[in-house]
């Protein structure tokens, strides 16, 4: 599907999915498809925006808009000049971990509005925030937080970092065969050099501790959590080299949130990670 608008600058298509190609057959250009859904603005900040589409006879959509903070960046990466803007990562990084059969938001166009803004178009996730979730039976809550343990490490192994690691970032999506964690926001995600570089370690850590940090401000218990690191290792098998990295960023998060029981809690941890 090509989108064209009014204006001195038509919106185009950088990349889909055949999916958005069956979608996107539906309509003449950007402006009906816009037209023939209502649209919900779910959260803002500065450089994003998150909008909910909804139309008869269609799944609901997301449309994420991220403003160009270099317009120039398609000319200026050709010199190297400039890193790549967090639109492109985060498509990328989707494409890969879809490719790996990661869950996540799957994504189905890349369309850019104008030289100042492009738009991720992607299947919207019905379900509940982690953060918000509360079991029914603790055993329920063991076997989600280990799932998602392997998922993050099958992340890490397919050599991308999700960056933002937080329990609202997560999903529990029923698809008629239980609870699974869907993964969304992918603007942090990075790509590792590899799985056994200093600064690919440091980054892995980063993803185990700001999850580990996250359930302790959701008042998750530390005895919970280490089925996380559980899971984890069962798909990476060098946890004990992370010992060191998580720890200290773990010491970092819990300075810059004012969190409580830092010793106690690197500690316990530290001791789980070497017996694994």
């Amino acid at each position: 599907m090509e989108f064209s608008g009014s204006g001195s600058e038509s919106p185009r298509l950088i990349d889909c999915s055949t999916k958005w190609q069956n979608i996107g057959k539906e309509f003449l250009d950007l402006h009906s498809f816009l037209e023939a859904g209502n649209i919900r603005l779910l959260k803002a900040s500065k450089w994003t925006k998150v909008k909910l589409w909804h139309a008869k006879g269609c799944p609901s959509l997301i449309l994420k808009s991220y403003k160009m903070r270099c317009p120039y960046f398609p000319f200026l990466k050709k010199m190297r000049f400039v890193p790549i803007p967090r639109v492109f990562r985060a498509w990328d990084a989707g494409i890969v971990l879809a490719a790996m059969g990661v869950p996540l938001a799957e994504q189905l166009a890349l369309v850019r509005l104008s030289i100042m803004e492009i738009v991720i178009v992607m299947f919207y996730i019905e379900g509940q925030p982690l953060m918000d979730w509360r079991p029914d039976h603790v055993d329920d809550e063991d076997l989600i937080l280990e799932k998602i343990g392997e998922t993050v490490a099958k992340m890490h192994k397919a050599g991308i970092v999700h960056g933002d690691l937080k329990w609202s970032n997560i999903i529990l999506h029923d698809g008629g065969k239980g609870l699974e964690p869907y993964f969304i926001d992918l603007d942090g995600a990075k790509f590792l050099k590899s799985m056994q570089c200093k600064s690919s370690k440091k980054l892995r850590a980063q993803d185990i501790a700001r999850f580990i940090v996250g359930g302790i401000e959701s008042d998750v218990s530390l005895d919970l959590l280490i089925s996380f690191i559980i899971g984890y290792a069962s798909i990476a098998n060098d946890v004990h080299e992370l010992i060191k990295p998580v720890v200290s960023r773990m010491r970092i998060l819990f300075g810059r949130k004012q969190l409580e029981g830092v010793q106690e809690a690197t500690e316990k941890l530290e001791l789980v990670m070497r017996g694994l």
